[in-house]
């Protein structure tokens, strides 16, 4: 993998919000290390991310591959870099406190 690896990995820092934003783009406050994120899920009383690996594949057919918590106005919602079932990678965000809806 040696010389692409670089590239993936801003691919999915892109993909996940954790890269600059480009001009114009509100600025997301985002944690992709778990042990700093939750603290603040369980503080927050926000859904688990097991929680919502298993809503993601229930209710939305996808499997998650990478995931962070980001601050979005006065909530939280996790970004999801999730792999549908023909191999698609595509980025969702959703509501931290209900993920998938109720």
């Amino acid at each position: 993998m040696g010389a692409r690896c670089p590239i993936l990995v801003a691919i999915l820092l892109h993909a996940l919000g954790l890269a600059a934003p480009a001009s114009g783009q509100e600025a997301q406050t985002c944690i992709g290390d778990w042990s700093e994120a939750g603290p603040i899920v369980r503080r927050e009383g926000l859904a688990s991310m097991e929680r919502v690996g298993r809503l993601a594949r229930d209710r939305a057919g996808v499997a998650v591959v990478t995931s962070a918590l980001c601050k979005s106005g006065e909530g939280y919602v996790y970004r999801l870099l999730v792999r549908g079932d023909r191999g698609q990678l595509k980025t969702l965000v959703v509501d931290a406190r209900q993920p998938f809806g109720p």
